[in-house]
C-alpha cells in the first residue's frame, strides 16, 4: 500500500481549500441544525397560522392567541356581512393537543429542505368548541333564514 503524506496532499492548493470549504459548510449546518431541534422550520404553518422559526411554546401561544381572536366573517350576496366570534361557540384552545407531534416529524437535519418546501400540518385536537351553541348561532344566521 501506498503511504500518502497529508502534508503532500494539503500542498494542493483546490484540494485543501475544497476540504476546508466542506468542512466549514458541514460544521455550519450543524450548528443550525441544534437551533431547529427546539425551533419549527422555515415556512411551517399549523392550521394555517404561520409558526415559521418558532420554539415549540411560543407557536403555542401564537395559535392560542389566533383562536382566541378568531372570528368567521360572512359575505351574502347582498354584501351585507355576518360574524360569528370564537366566544359565541366557546371555541378554545386546546391545552392537550399535538402540536409536539411535529417535533417528530421534523427532524432538526432535515431542516434544509423547508427553504423550498412548505411545511403544513394540520391537528385535529388543536380546538375545542361547544356544538350545542354553534348550531344555535348557526340557525340565527340572516342568511339561513
Amino acid at each position: 500500500m501506498k503511504n500518502i503524506n497529508i502534508q503532500d496532499f494539503l500542498k494542493n492548493k483546490i484540494i485543501g481549500y475544497s476540504i476546508i470549504t466542506a468542512a466549514s459548510i458541514t460544521f455550519i449546518y450543524l450548528l443550525i441544525s441544534i437551533f431547529f431541534i427546539n425551533h419549527l422550520f422555515f415556512n411551517t404553518t399549523i392550521n394555517g397560522i404561520d409558526v415559521s422559526l418558532k420554539t415549540y411554546e411560543e407557536a403555542q401561544d401564537t395559535l392560542k392567541e389566533s383562536i382566541n381572536e378568531y372570528k368567521l366573517k360572512i359575505v351574502q350576496r347582498d354584501e351585507k356581512i355576518e360574524e360569528l366570534l370564537a366566544q359565541d361557540i366557546e371555541l378554545k384552545f386546546n391545552e392537550n393537543n399535538s402540536v409536539l407531534n411535529i417535533k417528530k416529524i421534523q427532524a432538526s437535519l432535515k431542516w434544509g429542505r423547508s427553504l423550498f418546501k412548505k411545511q403544513d400540518y394540520y391537528i385535529n385536537d388543536l380546538v375545542s368548541y361547544d356544538n350545542n351553541k354553534l348550531l344555535k348561532k348557526i340557525q340565527e344566521l340572516d342568511c339561513l333564514k
